[in-house]
């Protein structure tokens, strides 16, 4: 995967990227630093920088595609404007399809064997990637890329088994590793954030079963003021 610095720089110094939680993700997780993805697509100058990574990567490996696909819903901030400035079509995807109307979980125009890159945007276990790329390939379309703007984790096995089990190259252009070591450099968060976050990023399935990381955290927690830009 290509690490983009433009990328990690424009998503660490979003306002209010990081929540203090804990927060229970959409698939089950435990997080106690969120990450909120989500607010990185309310500044078009931030939005066009992303785009713009995605573009040259695009270019770069010569992908063939014939249609921009969004996950539904955040990935239809990105892949919208993408497939705009592309000049290209683009449709979106839901996880599970939807009740009501036509009961679609595909939307847009599209035939079969049509090639679809799929853009989210962002990734943890994989689990909505799974279902998007399982009910595109449903409809006779052909999925051979997932791009996301960053991961939780680049390095972490057990966030990347997906991408074997659905066939796909995947790209995402840093993961919380680079955006906690960027926001520590430039003080945008704690030193003790810095390793909540890591052990969260490294082991997110058990890091609140650790004793003395838990402990730790509840400390964090019970912190009057946070000597950050962020105050995270």
């Amino acid at each position: 995967m290509i690490t983009s610095k433009k990328i990690i720089k424009v998503v660490s110094e979003t306002p209010n990227f990081f929540i203090v939680g804990p927060v229970v993700t959409t698939s089950g997780y435990k997080n106690p630093i969120y990450p909120e993805s989500r607010r990185t697509f309310s500044y078009p100058d931030k939005l066009q920088d992303i785009l713009d990574e995605i573009k040259k990567f695009i270019r770069q490996k010569k992908i063939k595609y014939d249609i921009i696909c969004g996950g539904a819903t955040c990935g239809i901030m990105f892949s919208s404007p993408l497939a705009m400035q592309l000049n290209k079509r683009q449709i979106y995807v839901r996880d599970k399809a939807k009740k009501g109307g036509m009961c679609f979980a595909v939307e847009g125009s599209y035939k079969k064997g049509e090639r679809v890159i799929l853009v989210d945007d962002a990734t943890a276990s994989g689990k909505h990637k799974i279902a998007f790329i399982k009910n595109l390939r449903q409809v006779g379309l052909i999925v051979d890329w997932v791009i996301v703007p960053f991961s939780r984790n680049n390095l972490l096995k057990a966030d990347l088994a997906w991408v074997k089990k659905a066939s796909v190259k995947y790209q995402s252009f840093c993961d919380l590793h680079d955006i906690r070591k960027y926001c520590l450099k430039h003080n945008i968060i704690t030193e003790q954030a810095y390793n909540i976050i890591g052990w969260y990023t490294d082991d997110p399935n058990k890091w609140h079963h650790n004793n003395k990381q838990w402990s730790h955290f509840k400390k964090y927690l019970r912190m009057r003021s946070r000597l950050s830009k962020s105050g995270v």
